[in-house]
């Protein structure tokens, strides 16, 4: 059997038109496994913060953090929106991906 990780606050992060990262994509993908595959849906991972701080330097976390509570628009480019959930959605992304990992 196989399984497929995903974040229970993922289609959290719902940027607008344009972006390709939104919940319609990952909705059709999730779609896209048949019953031969086991799509777990994980909560937040016991070691999600001391990983995050392992492949991201501290501050880089603190102003992710901060502009999304501060409402901006965009974090560094225009390439990287921001909602009121995208710290939220980004931080059950990398739960399900640690769920993965502990998985294999």
């Amino acid at each position: 059997m196989a399984r497929v990780f995903t974040g229970v606050d993922c289609l959290a992060h719902d940027a607008g038109y344009g972006f390709p990262e939104s919940p319609a994509r990952l909705e059709r993908i999730l779609a896209g496994f048949d019953s031969s595959w086991d799509v777990a849906e994980v909560s937040e991972h016991p070691q999600l913060a001391a990983t995050l701080e392992t492949v991201h330097e501290p501050r880089y976390l603190e102003i992710f953090r901060n502009a999304v509570e501060r409402g901006d628009g965009l974090l560094g480019s225009s390439d990287n929106p921001l909602t009121s959930e995208t710290w939220r959605a980004a931080s059950s992304a990398a739960s399900g991906a640690l769920s993965a990992a502990d998985w294999l």
